[in-house]
C-alpha cells in the first residue's frame, strides 16, 4: 500500500481523539447512552472501514468495485446482530457499546481479510483498550453525575406533570429525560432520571407528597 504506515497510524489515532472528544462531551455534560467508549469504537471503526476501502483500490484497482461492495455488505448486516444487544429499560437504553464492539469488529474482521494487517492490529489493540480499560476512565477521570431513576404514579393531567417538573427545577434536580406511560384508568406512570447529590433526593419525596395524587414508587440510583 503506497500510505505510510505513519500515516495509518495517525488516521487511526486521530479517530479515536475525535470519537473521545465528542463522547467525553456527551456523556459528562448531557449523561446520554452513548457516551464515551461507544463514540470512540463507531469513529475507529469508520476510519477503519475507511483505511480498508483505500486498500481494496490501492491493491486492485478497478477490480475493487465487488469487492468493496461485499465489504459494504457485510458492514451493513451487522447493524442487525447489533441492534439486537440494545435493550430499553425505562429510560434507559443498555447495550449500545456492545452494539458498537460487534460493528467495529466486523470491520476488523474485513480488513484482515483484506490482508491489511497493520490497521487490523492497531485497530484490533485499541478496541481492546476503550473496551477494558476507558470504563474505569469514566469513572476516575469524568466523574460523571450520579444519576438516580425516579418512578411516579398520578392521574393523566398535563398540569400535574408541570407541578412535577417545578418540583424538580425548586430542588435544583436537573432532569436528564423523562417517560410518560399513560394507561386506560386516566392515571399515568412518570419516569424520570435526574442528576442530583444526596440531600435534594431526600427532600424530592417530601415535596412531591404535598401535591395531591401523585405517588412517589421508587427512587434508585443508576451508578
Amino acid at each position: 500500500m503506497d500510505m505510510a504506515i505513519w500515516e495509518v497510524i495517525l488516521r487511526i489515532g486521530l479517530s479515536v481523539v475525535v470519537g473521545g472528544a465528542v463522547g467525553m462531551q456527551r456523556e459528562y455534560k448531557k449523561g446520554a447512552s452513548a457516551g464515551l467508549r461507544t463514540h470512540i469504537l463507531v469513529s475507529l471503526g469508520a476510519c477503519i472501514a475507511m483505511l480498508t476501502n483505500a486498500f481494496f483500490l490501492d491493491k486492485y484497482g478497478k477490480d475493487a468495485t465487488d469487492i468493496t461492495r461485499m465489504a459494504a455488505g457485510v458492514i451493513s448486516g451487522i447493524g442487525f446482530l447489533g441492534a439486537g444487544s440494545i435493550i430499553k429499560d425505562g429510560v434507559r437504553v443498555r447495550g449500545l457499546t456492545t452494539a458498537a464492539g460487534l460493528w467495529v469488529v466486523a470491520c476488523l474482521g474485513i480488513t484482515a481479510g483484506a490482508g491489511f494487517y497493520l490497521a487490523a492490529g492497531v485497530g484490533t489493540a485499541l478496541v481492546v483498550i476503550v473496551i477494558w480499560s476507558l470504563k474505569g476512565f469514566e469513572r476516575l477521570v469524568i466523574k460523571k453525575k450520579s444519576q438516580s431513576l425516579i418512578i411516579l404514579k398520578t392521574i393523566n393531567d398535563p398540569n400535574k406533570i408541570i407541578e412535577i417538573m417545578q418540583t424538580f427545577s425548586q430542588l435544583k434536580l436537573a432532569v436528564s429525560s423523562m417517560d410518560i406511560d399513560e394507561t386506560d384508568e386516566g392515571a399515568a406512570t412518570v419516569s424520570i432520571v435526574a442528576a442530583a447529590p444526596e440531600a435534594p433526593l431526600a427532600q424530592l419525596t417530601g415535596e412531591l407528597a404535598k401535591i395531591k395524587q401523585i405517588r412517589v414508587i421508587s427512587i434508585d440510583r443508576m451508578d
